[in-house]
């Protein structure tokens, strides 16, 4: 294995990580209506809620991270606080050209300390596994995994637009059984047969993910969150329970995972694109653009068109995964998910001209398709980079 190789199997981790960073960067921007404020105001620090939810918001980018990069255990914690702080600084930099905003220096030191931590977390979990081994079952499951990294944004999003409507809470639960079943796969066909790991293990990790996924509304909605917390326990107890071993000598499992992935996924993108279920035959509404017009209706328009986005590059990366088992090559692979991406975002915007106050708009239909086209490719090149990196583990084993 070249060197060159290896260095590239450690940059290509790091694109789940640009994907959070953008996504956050576009949530404490928004709506990026910069101008010279009149005059300077920064708070020394903001409520004890707002402390909390910055560390949490910080740590999946210390955890991703800290996959993505592969140096000694002693450097991340203090690497990863520094990343945390440079690019906290900057968006409460560019904060300061918000109306309505302002730069808090709590905000700051609090999204640091939660990149830091979510570095440690990752340091902590790779020492309590064997390392060879935890590699073993990262280079097979990783590409799985990551997919459930890409669910926690598609949920921030759907959190704050319940702020607007309550009643978007019930959309929040498609992506929880998503995640339920991804964690009770993995468990089942890998980790179960290590020692140390256990069902009560399991439903604990799918629970830390649920609390970091819905800490928009945990503040003001804390029973949904306890009742999406009784139903993801429930489930992932009983897909455990009666989960199937794969027959001997069989190693890939993906494809019988994403058979139930993709369509509650495709039924949430259409749920989505269709809410809030008003329509009107006669009135068919076109905007080249219309994008201007969603800046010109605010904030909870902004949000559902980022939502939107953001749910389209995680279908392209179901997609990607699902055709790649198919043992195609990759660019044939990369055109079927483009044809399929098209059709999609195709259909939504039809649906989106016959709604009140809608528009069918081709730019953001292609808006859609390109951030399909990034969740495909994420997923081709992480898929690449860990095969690599088995390669590399298997050709040291090999010469010791």
């Amino acid at each position: 294995m070249k060197a060159g190789a290896i260095n590239k199997t450690v940059s290509i981790g790091y694109m789940p990580l640009g994907y959070m960073a953008m996504v956050v960067l576009a949530l404490t921007l928004e709506p990026f209506q910069f101008r010279i404020p009149g005059n300077y105001h920064m708070a020394l620090r903001g409520s004890l809620w707002d402390i909390i939810e910055n560390v949490i918001l910080f740590m999946p980018l210390g955890f991703l991270y800290r996959t993505g990069s592969k140096r000694s255990y002693s450097r991340q914690g203090m690497d990863a606080l520094c990343l945390g702080l440079i690019f906290s600084l900057g968006i409460e930099v560019l904060q300061y050209y918000l109306p309505q905003r302002f730069t808090t220096f709590s905000d700051i030191l609090a999204n640091g300390t939660g990149a830091c931590l979510g570095a440690l977390l990752y340091d902590r979990l790779t020492r309590k596994i064997d390392e060879r081994r935890l590699v073993k079952v990262l280079s097979l499951d990783l590409p799985l995994s990551t997919l459930m990294y890409l669910l926690i944004p598609l949920l921030w999003l759907n959190d704050l637009e319940t702020f607007q409507d309550p009643a978007r809470n019930f959309l929040s639960v498609l992506p929880v059984m998503m995640a339920s079943m991804i964690m009770s796969s993995v468990y089942i066909h890998r980790l179960n047969e290590y020692p140390g790991t256990s069902v009560a293990g399991v439903i604990l990790v799918s629970l830390c993910f649920l609390v970091l996924s819905m800490m928009p509304i945990l503040k003001e909605h804390p029973i949904v969150v306890i009742e999406l917390g009784v139903f993801m326990t429930g489930l992932t107890f009983y897909q455990v329970m009666k989960g199937k071993r794969l027959p001997p000598g069989e190693k890939r499992f993906e494809r019988l995972v994403l058979k139930k992935v993709l369509p509650l996924f495709g039924l949430y993108l259409l749920l989505l694109s269709l809410w809030p279920f008003s329509f009107t035959t006669n009135t068919f509404m076109f905007s080249w653009w219309g994008i201007p017009s969603v800046q010109a209706r605010g904030a909870p328009a902004f949000y559902h068109l980022f939502e939107m986005t953001v749910a389209f590059s995680v279908l392209g990366y179901i997609s990607a995964e699902a055709r790649s088992r198919m043992k195609e090559t990759q660019a044939a692979c990369l055109g079927l998910v483009l044809l399929f991406l098209i059709f999609s975002a195709s259909g939504v915007e039809l649906l989106k001209g016959f709604r009140p106050g809608g528009f069918c708009s081709p730019m953001e239909g292609l808006m859609f398709t390109l951030a399909g086209i990034y969740g495909g490719i994420m997923y081709l090149r992480i898929a690449q980079s860990f095969l690599l990196e088995k390669g590399v583990m298997e050709s040291k084993a090999t010469d010791h």
